[in-house]
């Protein structure tokens, strides 16, 4: 991998926080001290430290999991739901770790985690709201990569750095989609 600092400090300021959705994903899912860079608002400050945590992170469960057969699927956290998203909303103004950061906050087990992940991305001015149709997403997470038959791995987070890959029934994972629009994702 080949990733320039002083490129990436040229972006946009949207485009700067989409991509910090993968980085906070990381965080999230294997580097506690990771999010606490985020939460401190140092990340733009130490962006060399924030890409190097980032990147360690997903080398590390790679070289572990090369095939994808366990726990590489957890670096789909936030993609299962942000990809269903993305297929029917990016097109219409949403970025790929906009729809990331959407899709991670159902994902978290507990109510603490989602606010804590939550305020983190409001910080990076990443979505935390959006409305959405559950019956379309629910149609293109089915279709995503990580649906097999009637059931769908998802990839939860039940502590800062931890995660885990479950497989869940389709009809309880829309019945989950149906409870988040009712709020409006990530409410």
């Amino acid at each position: 991998m080949l990733v320039d600092p002083d490129l990436l400090a040229t972006l946009p300021p949207r485009q700067l926080a989409a991509g910090f959705a993968e980085a906070i994903k990381a965080g999230m899912i294997a580097d506690e001290a990771l999010l606490a860079l985020f939460e401190a608002g140092d990340a733009e400050a130490r962006l060399e430290e924030v890409l190097l945590r980032a990147l360690r992170v997903k080398k590390d469960v790679v070289e572990q999991d090369e095939k994808e057969a366990g726990l590489r699927r957890i670096l789909n956290f936030g993609h299962t739901l942000g990809h269903g998203i993305e297929s029917v909303y990016g097109l219409g103004g949403l970025l790929h770790g906009e729809c990331v950061a959407l899709g991670m906050l159902p994902m978290c087990k507990t109510p603490a985690l989602r606010q804590r992940l939550s305020s983190i991305l409001a910080r990076y001015q990443l979505p935390t709201h959006a409305a959405f149709d559950p019956d379309l997403v629910f149609a293109a997470v089915c279709h995503d990569k990580k649906g097999a038959g009637s059931k769908t791995a998802i990839v939860e987070v039940e502590a800062a750095g931890h995660a885990l890959v479950r497989t869940v029934d389709n009809e309880a994972l829309h019945q989950l989609l149906v409870r988040e629009a009712k709020e409006g994702i990530g409410a």
